[in-house]
């Protein structure tokens, strides 16, 4: 009987330890992307633990790479923790210049492993207040690397 008992915990243990390891490696699968676009205008800025990639080509093959510090990323993160991503697709735009082109149109998805979570178009600089952060940290560090 205690070798049954013994031999139950230990692979309890030992499944719950791979798991918890198997999350933080989920944890790190994740990227933030921040879209901007109108007539003859686009610009995306991806962002994952390493990489920062910006594109001008609509169709993103074409984009540069620049390293992610660990500081940005986490930053990145803590920003991230204190949004309800789930609740992306219901965040409302506080203008509508897009409407008649007085602003590009923004979209900005964060994926999590394999879900994606996007926000409705907004109007470029004026994100929904709740993202506000969070957004203004993805621009400022693609404006960063596009002036280097």
């Amino acid at each position: 009987m205690k070798a049954v008992f013994l031999f139950s915990t230990l692979f309890v243990l030992a499944f719950n330890c791979g798991s918890s390891q198997n999350m933080k490696e989920k944890q790190q699968d994740v990227v933030f992307v921040y879209e901007v676009s109108s007539r003859g205008f686009f610009q995306q800025t991806s962002i994952s633990k390493e990489t920062l990639v910006f594109s001008e080509d609509r169709t993103t093959k074409q984009g540069e790479s620049y390293k992610v510090s660990e500081e940005d990323w986490n930053m990145l993160l803590g920003l991230l923790n204190n949004v309800e991503v789930s609740e992306f697709k219901n965040l409302t735009s506080p203008t509508n210049y897009r409407a008649i082109d007085g602003a590009a149109i923004a979209t900005f998805r964060v994926k999590i492993n394999d879900e994606v979570y996007q926000t409705p178009m907004f109007d470029n600089g004026y994100p929904p207040v709740e993202i506000k952060n969070l957004v203004e940290k993805v621009v400022k560090m693609g404006a960063i690397v596009v002036k280097s």
